[in-house]
């Protein structure tokens, strides 16, 4: 039953990013694999 508590962290992040005007956001799972070829070795993704 941890779908609900992460459904529920999930709307807790998407409210914010509304509410601050952000123009893009990106949540991932803890436990996510980011492979490098997503981003081009010329740029860098920003944390917060």
């Amino acid at each position: 039953m941890n779908e609900i508590p992460c459904s529920l962290s999930h709307q807790s992040i998407y409210q914010h990013i509304v509410k601050n005007d952000i123009e893009w956001g990106l949540i991932l799972e803890d436990d996510v694999i980011i492979d490098k070829k997503i981003i081009p070795s010329n740029q860098s993704a920003g944390t917060g």
